[in-house]
């Protein structure tokens, strides 16, 4: 599955998604959320990463799959 996952994450859940063969794309620090966003939707992304309410929105609207994790 093609993730893609805010900075919230952190590198150690990157590394468990990579580790159960997820195709993982990462925000960038200081990456503004409509660029990370529009570059996800480029790449497939089927499910998206973030604590960020604006971030659901956002994939409600592009019809992606959202899961809210903590900060």
């Amino acid at each position: 599955m093609k993730i893609a996952v805010d900075v919230c994450l952190g590198h150690r859940g990157i590394a468990m998604l990579r580790t159960a063969c997820h195709e993982v794309l990462e925000a960038e620090q200081g990456e503004r959320d409509r660029d990370w966003l529009a570059r996800a939707r480029a790449a497939g992304a089927q499910l998206l990463v973030s604590a960020d309410a604006d971030i659901e929105i956002f994939a409600y609207d592009a019809n992606i799959h959202f899961v809210r994790s903590s900060r």
